[in-house]
């Protein structure tokens, strides 16, 4: 499996962050890969992607939730579209 990795420094608190991370329909704003999210409800997101060429959907499941301290997700569907 093709990975991306990197690293940033970014410059706020790790809460202020945090919260930022935990609006998932902001994704595509940020990390290019990511064309659209849509909440399809209170655990369950509908994601579009796009990379080497493919354009991928998946439905993703928030796992876990533990107060401002982690959120864990899970792809719980996959598809591709050429």
């Amino acid at each position: 499996m093709n990975a991306a990795e990197g690293s940033i420094v970014v410059n706020a608190a790790v809460a202020d962050v945090y919260e930022r991370w935990l609006v998932f329909e902001d994704y595509p704003k940020f990390i290019t890969a990511i064309k659209r999210v849509r909440k399809l409800d209170e655990n369950h997101f509908s994601a579009l992607l796009s990379f080497n060429g493919k354009r991928h959907e998946a439905t993703l499941e928030v796992m876990l939730r533990v107060g401002a301290a982690k959120t864990r997700l899970a792809n719980s569907s996959r598809s591709t579209r050429s």
